[in-house]
């Protein structure tokens, strides 16, 4: 039987799915086909967690400090804020000036 290099695909596997081997140091190299479809380059962020007894990886995109959601405001005193939420702070603030 002819040895099966780690970037070979195991014929059992669908073919989206990779096997791929734990170095010394803890390393796994994510496959290109991956990384390209996800628009991953050198340094991207990955987050990663356990479920049960698998380990699972997804791009890490910072969302919104108070509600998780899409940046599309920006930050405020460094703190990731969306749209909707800095719009509701500033309702809110203007109620509470308002009350007081």
């Amino acid at each position: 039987m002819p040895r099966r290099r780690s970037g070979d695909h195991p014929p059992d596997l669908p073919p989206d799915h990779f096997i791929r081997t734990i170095d010394e140091l803890g390393r796994v190299v994510v496959p290109v086909e991956f990384r390209r479809r996800l628009g991953l380059t050198d340094g991207s962020p990955l987050e990663m967690f356990v479920d049960g007894d698998a380990i699972y990886l997804a791009p890490y995109r910072e969302g919104c400090l108070f509600c998780g959601g899409d940046l599309d405001f920006g930050r405020f005193r460094g703190k990731p804020l969306c749209r909707s939420c800095a719009e509701e702070l500033v309702r809110l603030d203007s109620e509470g000036a308002h009350s007081g």
